[in-house]
């Protein structure tokens, strides 16, 4: 009989090759995980930007009063909120976190004001006598994809992908 005992398990050189590719497997994985974050902000936000201006046309139409669409603290990046004008607070989105930004751009307007919703459920940028369409740009980092949200003068809300400048 021999003296030889069969071990059982790995050995040395099995796991250190295991962990190398597992490093390698990490290395290409963790970019795609940064952008998908930031991917998931952007949706997020948009979304969360589509709901207040939604509630902002409701509310309008429902109250027979206008409602503004304006920027928390002075920056569309800290949030939009839906307030009555001169009134009460309806709703408001998350800041943009991260890379991410969001900006006003008027349409047919030179008026950066926030815009409004008439009673009728129609938009005007405040103080302006312009076509009242505008649309907010959601975007991170450069050359990444963001979302461009329009909204008519009829107050129709849409969204489009677009890859950020």
């Amino acid at each position: 009989m021999s003296s030889y005992k069969k071990y059982r398990g790995f050995t040395l050189i099995e796991l250190l090759v295991v962990l190398a590719l597992l490093a390698v497997i990490a290395m290409i994985a963790l970019p795609s995980t940064g952008r998908l974050i930031e991917s998931n902000r952007i949706t997020s936000l948009g979304n969360s930007i589509i709901g207040v201006v939604t509630t902002a046309r409701t509310e309008a139409l429902r109250t027979g009063s206008s409602v503004s669409v304006g920027p928390v603290n002075g920056s569309y990046s800290n949030g939009l909120v839906a307030a009555v004008v001169g009134g009460a607070v309806l709703r408001q989105s998350e800041a943009a976190s991260g890379n991410v930004a969001v900006t006003l751009n008027p349409l047919n307007n030179s008026s950066s004001n926030p815009p409004v919703f008439r009673p009728n459920g129609l938009t005007t940028q405040s103080n302006s006598a312009g076509a009242g369409r505008f649309h907010f740009r959601v975007c991170g980092a450069s050359g990444s994809n963001g979302i461009d949200i329009f909204v008519s003068a009829g107050g129709q809300v849409r969204s489009d992908n677009v890859v950020c400048p």
